[in-house]
């Protein structure tokens, strides 16, 4: 029945939360198979490609997190958030550069957005 009420959100919705439910249990292929669903239902949100880029994170496969943030930018580049995100990772991989250049980017988006 608990299941029942959050398909009420919408599929995607329900993807998403199911994703994150997996990623807490550390089951990483799960989880990214709920992402991806979530992803192809709702082909206008970042949110399943941000949180795709987390688990890939926490499985320790940067490269491919760092595709899933770049795609993220690419839906919605005036967001600052997947700048921020994949600064960090930047950041944990050692290229300082990349890093400072992301967050100078999403400084300034979120000047110009009045944030």
């Amino acid at each position: 029945m608990g299941l029942d009420l959050l398909r009420e959100l919408g599929d995607g919705e329900f993807h998403l939360l199911r994703g994150d439910i997996q990623q807490r249990l550390q089951k990483w292929d799960k989880a990214l198979r709920d992402y991806a669903t979530a992803e192809e239902m709702l082909p206008n949100n970042q949110e399943p490609l941000l949180r795709r880029a987390e688990t890939l994170e926490n499985m320790g496969d940067s490269e491919k997190a760092l595709e899933a943030y770049a795609r993220a930018i690419k839906l919605a580049p005036d967001n600052p958030v997947p700048y921020l995100l994949r600064a960090f990772l930047y950041d944990r991989k050692g290229d300082r550069a990349r890093a400072d250049s992301d967050r100078r980017f999403a400084l300034r988006l979120r000047k110009r957005c009045g944030a």
